[in-house]
């Protein structure tokens, strides 16, 4: 049986690749992503992982990018969510891990939520993956 930490480095050997490393500012991180991060990073976070003989879970990958300040009719707002670059990571993201078959594992996505604003006031895409 695989643990979490083993699955999870699975996952995200799929996703340290050039087609992805190449167009974000920061990187992929296990489970949680520095405090007071600027850049648009990629966390990897496990949901569950069963024990049975045919193991599977389910991964939430979390697509982070730092507001970007809009003026409308006027009005600055410096906390609107990166949609372009949100959806642009999210896109490779789901390229990456959607329907693959690997030595040992398969991975699919399950769900892409909309965007959500963190704690820390950046704003995420949510991409569930079963695995």
């Amino acid at each position: 049986m695989k643990t979490v930490h083993q699955a999870r480095a699975e996952i995200r050997s799929l996703l340290n690749v050039s087609e992805l490393t190449s167009i974000i500012s920061g990187t992929t991180y296990h489970s949680r992503s520095p405090a007071g991060r600027k850049k648009v990073d990629v966390v990897i976070g496990v949901l569950g992982l069963d024990n049975d003989q045919f193991q599977q879970g389910t991964f939430n990958i979390k697509i982070h990018a730092p507001s970007i300040s809009v003026t409308t009719d006027g009005v600055l707002d410096n906390n609107t969510p990166n949609i372009t670059e949100l959806d642009k990571v999210t896109d490779v993201v789901v390229k990456l891990l959607d329907n693959r078959w690997e030595n040992g594992f398969r991975t699919e996505v399950a769900t892409i939520y909309e965007p959500k604003q963190d704690a820390d006031l950046t704003w995420f895409n949510r991409v569930v993956v079963d695995y």
